[in-house]
């Protein structure tokens, strides 16, 4: 069943937040905010998952399957450059991944 959790009630197990779904949550603090609200503000349906205080999104964008996940130490990949080829991104690797994501319209 699908409902919109309060940011504190997503930070207290698992479900949905904003129609989003989110899985297996295991940190204090939610990560990869500033994608997810992005996404959120597309309309762009997406799934969250948080594993070891790292943070992965995954979603679809006419017909193509994007990711993005953290990795220990500062950094992400994900394949938003070239969907077919996965990519590694350090220091404001967020903001980096946006700028590539609004590019596109």
């Amino acid at each position: 069943m699908q409902f919109p959790l309060s940011k504190d009630a997503y930070l207290a197990g698992k479900g949905y937040y904003n129609g989003c779904m989110l899985l297996d949550v295991g940190g204090n603090q939610m990560r990869l905010e500033k994608l997810q609200d992005y996404l959120r503000g597309k309309g762009w349906k997406y799934s969250y998952a948080e594993e070891d205080g790292c943070g992965s999104v995954d979603w679809e964008h006419r017909g193509l399957t994007y990711h993005v996940w953290e990795f220990p130490g500062n950094g992400a990949e994900s394949n938003v450059k070239n969907v077919g080829k996965m990519e590694d991104y350090t220091g404001g690797y967020e903001a980096e991944i946006l700028k590539i994501i609004e590019s596109w319209g």
